[in-house]
């Protein structure tokens, strides 16, 4: 081999070489890119100055991180925490008066409570209005709460309200726990409209927050008309229900108090903006969901929530183990299975229409192989019904990934390290919710029914 032969050979050596360290470091950048925080989109700020601005959230069902649903990849609360403190910094320096509040069912478990509230600390949070639901780990959340207020659910004709002030302005905004469901008897009715009375005369606006169905709320308009200006409901079916906005209203009900939904989605952020009333005039309230997601993260929320992943690691990875022994058999795993970690989930999922599928056949007298293939996941995988009571669809109906052993892997990992994110697509329903068996299916309705 000639000297030139040698240096071209050499020249394309070096070449490639070169060419594969600049490849190298483009995919190390690339990949850098993709993990590291960044926004993709800016809330949705609105640009009027209010006298008061409420921030609330609501149904974090207890979970620091994202579950890896559908839309959620950048939900989880240090990117939220650093949402809601862009929204809030920009109406402080309008001159606004700003207060958050979380709207409840934001209590999943035990163990999360001291993470959780710690993060509430940081992100300023006021008040706490506790869902019947929440209720369960009170002796907890009051440990931890250090100095934000708890709004419990009515108890013996007893309620709990938070009041903000717009010294400025001279403006007062109460807002107060309706709890769960409608005063069944004319005299707690009278009590809820007392108590409504007095604080009526320390507020200029007063804001009920409900965990009542869709039935019952109507039932609160009209026991509440002219005590209350804004009803918040924790019903996953309402988007917004405004004053007379239901079968049967008749003319004189148009001054009924407005609905609105509280949040269901985790990254979701509802503003209510009030403006105090000219010259003895109603006060203006307008309620609207900003969207916070693909925020970066508030470092001192993160920080708290790589704590809890480190307390919890060891244990996913046990659970993990398990799971991927059920996916490599595509066997059965129960909902118990689930909801020892995911409990709020679990709970949810026991209030929905799924969880009775099989007492439904039973019920209808139509216990067969057609219809239990789609009505238990258990007569699908093992060809047998060993249960009926909180059985039918279930995790794995919708959360296909779980019989997937190359996806169950992923279980347990943290969502931002997922090279991918599950989804419950509509593909997965209409395999049971189709044109013969629910021709009246809405992908959009019935998903926000079972969401959790």
């Amino acid at each position: 081999m000639t000297e030139e032969e040698l240096t071209r050979r050499s020249n394309w050596v070096g070449f490639i070489v070169a060419l594969g360290l600049i490849l190298l470091f483009s995919f190390s950048l690339f990949r850098q890119y993709r993990r590291s925080p960044r926004v993709t989109q800016a809330p949705d700020i609105p640009k009027q100055k209010a006298d008061v601005i409420l921030y609330f959230t609501a149904n974090r069902q207890g979970k620091l991180e994202i579950c890896g649903c559908p839309g959620k990849r950048a939900e989880d609360l240090s990117k939220v925490a650093s949402g809601l403190y862009q929204v809030s910094l920009y109406a402080r320096r309008a001159g606004s008066r700003v207060a958050v509040l979380e709207g409840g069912d934001f209590a999943g478990s035990a163990e999360v409570i001291p993470y959780l509230l710690q993060c509430y600390q940081i992100m300023g949070y006021e008040a706490l209005a506790l869902s019947p639901r929440d209720m369960q780990f009170y002796p907890d959340i009051k440990k931890w709460a250090k100095g934000i207020s708890l709004l419990t659910p009515p108890n013996d004709g007893t309620f709990s309200s938070f009041i903000v002030r717009n010294d400025a302005k001279g403006f007062t905004i109460g807002v107060v726990n309706l709890g769960e469901g409608a005063p069944t008897s004319q005299a707690a009715v009278k009590r809820a409209q007392e108590y409504l009375r007095h604080l009526r005369e320390r507020c200029q606006v007063v804001i009920g927050v409900s965990y009542a169905t869709s039935g019952e709320v109507k039932k609160i308009q009209r026991d509440l008309k002219g005590l209350i200006d804004l009803l918040l409901v924790d019903e996953p079916t309402f988007v917004r229900l405004r004053s007379a906005a239901y079968d049967g209203a008749t003319q004189q009900d148009g001054d009924l108090p407005p609905i609105h939904r509280l949040p269901h989605l985790r990254s979701n952020v509802l503003s209510v903006l009030i403006w105090a009333g000219k010259d003895g005039s109603r006060p203006t309230i307008q309620p609207s969901e900003i969207p916070i997601f693909g925020q970066s993260d508030e470092p001192r929320v993160k920080r708290i929530v790589d704590r809890y992943f480190e307390v919890r690691q060891e244990r996913l990875k046990k659970e993990t183990a398990r799971l991927l022994q059920v996916a490599v058999k595509k066997d059965y795993v129960t909902p118990e299975f689930c909801g020892s970690c995911h409990q709020a989930q679990y709970n949810q999922w026991k209030e929905t229409g799924h969880a009775r599928a099989i007492v439904t056949l039973e019920e209808k007298g139509r216990i067969d192989s057609q219809c239990l293939t789609c009505h238990s996941l258990e007569f699908r995988l093992r060809g047998v019904v060993t249960e009926k009571k909180n059985r039918g669809v279930e995790c794995a109906d919708c959360h296909t990934n779980l019989l997937d052993p190359a996806q169950a892997r992923l279980h347990g990992q943290r969502p931002g390290d997922r090279p991918i994110v599950p989804t419950v697509a509509v593909s997965i329903c209409v395999r049971c919710h189709d044109k013969q068996n629910s021709p009246d299916f809405d992908y959009t309705t019935a998903l926000a029914k079972v969401s959790h």
